[in-house]
């Protein structure tokens, strides 16, 4: 079950009677919970069919017996679990025998922001077996896929937007989709409906700096101009909210792939580029051309494999005794880039300091 089809179901009057909304995205969750409770009950039966709880405070068989009440006035009782993931283990195993046989006049949303242990008997005994069920599984946005879902999202909720203003939206707010969600709500206060967002109503509205971000940086790293590369570090280190590193190394990551395969070819063109990198728009066809005569073949290999072992550091694996600080890192990698001497020996410097 995704989203759409549970906000379809609701909008239509079709309730499950029970919801299972878990995994370690908590946006999804929020949002299925916000659908499902703006159409379960109106205003005038929320008094007598509307109950909520924290899964800390439900002691006992004390939820099973509000789910078994019947409806007042109304075709259904609503019952909301707000962190089920800490209902206590006393009242899991009462929660089983309702997931069995619910209560058809009841929806009851469990909003289980974790993922669930499959070896345990709620799972086993419980979510395997009831028929009664409407799970939605909340999984966390991959970085490398956030720019995508950033687009789709944006498109779904009424905006247009260009290649890089997703890019500077993505660095920003990294994937954190709360944050994503609001900044998007507060666009809809601003402006109309299906509305182009560029990087000046970015930097406007948002705050997000259109010279400074990670889509500038992986220019400044393809030309290897050291004074801007410098200036952008300069302003991550004094805007710590607009670092996100591991979508900072994707992105130059994928960028360098790029330069890769153009100087693999002979004569490179914008053809090859727009084949390759999926780029329509001929200045950024042209810069990018421009960028793969900055670098041999050799040192963009080493790059790429300078990347691959940054990345765990930008995570936090790797890193012995303090945990190295984002921009450090990030400056570092930087000077060994723009610098042939220290790319031609990235080998040794990578073996030396994860050694």
């Amino acid at each position: 079950m995704n989203l759409t089809t549970i906000r379809n179901d609701v909008q239509n009057g079709k309730f499950a009677p029970i919801y299972l909304l878990y995994g370690d995205e908590p946006f999804f969750i929020d949002q299925a919970v916000s659908v499902i409770d703006e159409h379960v009950l109106t205003e005038a039966e929320r008094g007598f069919n509307q109950a909520v709880f924290y899964g800390a405070d439900i002691e006992g068989q004390k939820l099973n017996e509000v789910c078994a009440r019947l409806p007042m006035m109304a075709t259904r009782s609503y019952v909301l679990v707000k962190e089920a993931q800490d209902i206590p283990a006393e009242s899991i195993a009462h929660l089983l025998d309702y997931m069995l046989k619910p209560n058809p006049q009841t929806v009851l949303v469990l909003a289980w922001k974790r993922k669930i242990d499959k070896r345990r008997e709620f799972y086993t005994k419980g979510v395997k077996k009831s028929e009664h069920l409407c799970i939605l599984e909340s999984k966390a946005i991959k970085d490398y896929k956030l720019e995508e879902w950033l687009a789709n999202y944006a498109q779904s909720v009424g905006f247009r937007l260009d290649n890089k203003s997703v890019s500077l939206l993505a660095e920003f707010l990294g994937n954190d989709l709360s944050t994503i969600h609001q900044a998007f709500e507060k666009l809809k206060l601003v402006l109309p409906e299906n509305a182009h967002i560029d990087a000046d109503i970015i930097e406007q509205y948002i705050g997000i700096s259109k010279e400074y971000n990670n889509f500038e940086l992986k220019d400044a790293l393809g030309n290897r101009d050291t004074e801007r590369v410098m200036r952008i570090l300069s302003y991550y280190r004094g805007n710590h909210k607009a670092l996100y590193l591991p979508l900072i190394l994707a992105t130059i990551y994928n960028h360098m792939v790029v330069l890769y395969q153009l100087k693999m070819i002979s004569s490179p063109t914008v053809h090859d580029v727009k084949a390759i990198a999926n780029i329509h728009a001929f200045p950024v066809q042209q810069s990018i051309l421009r960028q793969v005569s900055s670098y041999s073949l050799p040192e963009l290999s080493r790059v790429l494999m300078l990347l691959s072992s940054y990345e765990p550091k930008a995570k936090g694996i790797g890193v012995r005794n303090s945990p190295t600080k984002s921009i450090e890192l990030l400056t570092e990698f930087c000077m060994i880039v723009v610098n042939p001497s220290l790319l031609a020996a990235s080998k040794n410097l990578s073996v030396a300091r994860t050694a």
